[in-house]
């Protein structure tokens, strides 16, 4: 059994889960490199991608602050994506964390995520436990 991380409930579950068929869909154009005339590139997320970058932070997915040791899951469950499918609910809020931070400093890391299949992954995760009965109301 693997319980939500504290302080999210079903609902915040479900609405991240949501996007699962959204992000599985053949040719999914999650975003794309741009040049402009003068030469600069620019990373363009499609309208998918960035709302569910807002919702991961409007409810909560997104950790406040940095938890000692979260950067080194996140490496980890990085270097090796099978070990996501046995990570728990603070694991999967930790790499989404992870996922949206790393974005905030290096643009293409959300990016590089969803095309490696890793964002999927995370987001698979929860579809097998979401047959738990779970606080409907927040907990925090």
């Amino acid at each position: 059994m693997v319980p939500p991380p504290t302080g999210l409930d079903r609902a915040d579950l479900d609405a991240v889960v949501s996007f699962l068929p959204l992000f599985r869909r053949p040719g999914e154009c999650f975003g794309r490199w741009l040049d402009d005339r003068n030469g600069i590139t620019e990373l363009k997320y499609s309208d998918d991608a960035l709302a569910f970058v807002r919702l991961l932070e409007d409810r909560g997915w997104v950790e406040p602050g940095c938890r000692p040791g979260a950067a080194i899951t996140a490496l980890r469950h990085w270097q090796e994506p099978a070990l996501v499918a046995a990570a728990d609910g603070p694991t999967l809020r930790t790499l989404l964390s992870d996922i949206v931070r790393t974005e905030r400093i290096c643009a293409g890391h959300l990016l590089e995520a969803f095309e490696r299949g890793y964002l999927v992954a995370i987001l698979e995760r929860p579809v097998s436990y979401t047959h738990l009965t779970l606080p409907t109301k927040r907990i925090v």
